[in-house]
C-alpha cells in the first residue's frame, strides 16, 4: 500500500509557540486586515524536512488542519503563500485540507487514505487509530489528559527527529 502522510499546520509547520511569546502578535494573530500572522516563523527545519519527506512519501503529503472559525483557513493559506511554502517544499496547494472540528481530521484522513499523521495534539491523534501517529512536541496538560494514548504514538520533539523516525520506518 502506498504511504500518504497528513500533517497539522499550526504547531507543526507554523511556530505557534513563537507567536504566543511575542507581545501583541498572538492576540491579533487572526486579524486578516493587519496580517501580523505573517511575521510568525515556520518551525525550525519544517520546510527542509518536508522536502525530504516528499521523497519518502512520493509527494503524497497532505496538510490537514482544524480551522474554526472559518476565516482561519484564509489566514493559514495566506501564511503558507507568503512564506513560499509550496515553492520551497513542492507540496501542491490542492493538498491543503481544512475541517471545522478536531474530530473532522479523521474523516479527511479516511477519505484521503492517509497512513501516517503528524499533529501537536495528542487529543487529535487519539481519534486516528490504525495510522502511524507522530506527536510533534505535544502539550503537557493535554498529554496528562490523554495519557492512555501516549504509548500508541511516536513522540518527536523537532523536525530532525520526525524525519529521522519516518526514514527509519520506510
Amino acid at each position: 500500500m502506498k504511504r500518504k502522510i497528513g500533517l497539522d499546520i499550526s504547531g507543526v509547520i507554523i511556530n505557534i509557540d513563537e507567536a504566543s511569546i511575542t507581545p501583541g502578535i498572538y492576540q491579533d494573530l487572526f486579524c486578516t486586515e493587519e496580517k501580523k500572522y505573517r511575521t510568525i516563523p515556520p518551525m525550525d527545519g519544517a520546510f527542509a524536512g518536508l522536502s525530504r519527506l516528499s521523497l519518502v512519501f512520493e509527494r503524497e503529503i497532505y496538510l490537514i488542519s482544524h480551522a474554526a472559525p472559518r476565516h482561519i483557513e484564509t489566514v493559514t493559506r495566506d501564511w503558507l503563500d507568503y512564506h513560499g511554502f509550496s515553492e520551497t517544499t513542492g507540496i501542491n496547494p490542492d493538498h491543503f485540507y481544512f475541517c471545522d472540528t478536531r474530530q473532522g481530521k479523521k474523516g479527511l484522513c479516511d477519505r484521503l487514505g492517509i497512513t501516517d499523521m503528524v499533529d501537536d495534539r495528542l487529543e487529535i491523534l487519539s481519534y486516528l487509530p490504525g495510522l502511524q501517529r507522530y506527536l510533534f512536541q505535544g502539550r503537557d496538560e493535554e498529554i496528562q489528559t490523554y495519557a492512555a494514548y501516549l504509548s500508541q504514538v511516536h513522540r518527536v520533539h523537532n523536525w530532525r527527529e520526525l524525519v529521522q523516525k519516518i526514514e527509519e520506518e520506510k
